[in-house]
């Protein structure tokens, strides 16, 4: 059997906004037959870039990758084989949260050996969440930054939840609106994926 679609949480907090949606959307793929695997990246050492340029040429390895303070390759395993991935972040600043970016500026080595030239091949879906309920452009930084990232690793956005004034775990669960859709969203994909998972 294949890997099974992997849930990415990108939060630094345990048991908030985004691990209940994490949560629904878990459900929703269960619905569809299909337990995913969750995974927190706050649960992950990871060491940031350090801008030394080893990855430039030929093999394109971090030599941080080598450390054992460090698990940055072990989340890209399991993000190149997942046949789907669901994406979980809160936006702080317009940007990621600082250790989902250190993830981020890891994948320096992909973009080195030409990974975003590479067409995409499998689907992610992404779903952000605000505090504020204000804010035009609140999620638009963040969602070019997962582009280029997912990109180098065959990765495509398919799908995006923009969620605002979400303030923690009780405005997504006391919202049965947005419950269902996550849930429903979760179900679909899963149904979507289940042939290939066979």
């Amino acid at each position: 059997m294949n890997e099974p679609p992997l849930i990415l949480l990108g939060s630094p907090r345990a048991q908030g906004a985004g691990d209940a949606i994490g949560g629904l959307l878990a459900e929703g793929l269960a619905q569809a037959g299909i337990v995913p695997r969750t995974v927190a990246v706050r649960d992950h050492a990871i060491l940031p870039c350090q801008g030394c340029l080893a990855c430039a040429s030929p093999p394109h390895a971090c030599p941080l990758g080598e450390r054992p303070d460090d698990d940055a390759e072990g989340l890209f395993s399991l993000l190149l084989q997942a046949p789907l991935i669901l994406l979980v972040a809160p936006v702080y600043f317009y940007a990621l949260p600082a250790h989902f970016k250190a993830l981020v500026d890891r994948a320096q080595r992909f973009w080195a050996a030409g990974g975003g030239n590479r067409p995409p091949k499998r689907p992610a879906l992404v779903t952000l969440t605000a505090g504020s309920a204000n804010g035009e452009h609140i999620f638009e930084g963040t969602l070019l930054s997962l582009k280029y990232f997912l990109l180098q690793i065959g990765v495509e956005i398919r799908e995006v939840r923009r969620l605002r004034g979400v303030q923690g775990p009780g405005s997504i669960l006391g919202d049965a609106g947005a419950c269902d859709d996550l849930r429903s969203w979760g179900r679909a994909w899963g149904e979507r994926c289940a042939p290939a998972l066979a």
